[in-house]
């Protein structure tokens, strides 16, 4: 099923060695997509031991306008040489994470007695969603996997992963 051939995949894309994972650095991107190696993004001023893949809404770029368009770009994906199937999956779970947000938000708006588009018109045509695969390596003994935060998301679905936390 597509739920546990994404966690494989997160998985597989996550142990790659670093001179692979390093060809999607997010550095690389202006648009702050890609991977991020443990211990680069701070929370509370303490480093988080997680490391991470970030995939947005793939959307052309803007030029000018408001700082937060520069969020607008494309994505890096692993080649199929690298990780073969990678891209292909992580659209296919993009696609049907945003059908579930879709329905959650019709669920809402009915759940307050509003049309069910009322909530779903707000968010507009251009829409930003992301998807996150993480991996926590051991935390060293004073530190945090990622501190204390709020997702800048309106919704924020999590899949559960094999160790007792919030996300795999």
């Amino acid at each position: 099923n597509l739920f546990s051939q994404v966690e494989e995949m997160a998985k597989r894309a996550l142990r790659l060695p670093a001179s692979a994972k390093a060809k999607i650095d997010k550095r690389n991107s202006p648009y702050f997509r890609g991977y991020e190696q443990a211990f680069s993004e701070k929370t509370g001023g303490i480093p988080d031991a997680r490391e991470q893949i970030d995939t947005w809404s793939e959307l052309q770029p803007v030029v000018g306008g408001p700082m937060y368009r520069r969020l607008l770009g494309p994505n890096q994906f692993f080649d199929d040489a690298t990780l073969p199937g990678y891209k292909a999956l992580t659209l296919q779970w993009h696609e049907r994470l945003s059908g579930v947000a879709k329905s959650l938000l019709e669920v809402f708006s009915l759940a307050l007695e509003l049309p069910a588009d009322a909530i779903d018109k707000r968010f507009g045509e251009e829409r930003m969603s992301l998807i996150k695969y993480i991996r926590y390596p051991p935390t060293p003994d004073g530190g945090q996997g990622v501190g204390l935060h709020q997702d800048s998301a309106y919704l924020t679905l999590l899949l559960p992963g094999e160790v007792e936390g919030l996300e795999c």
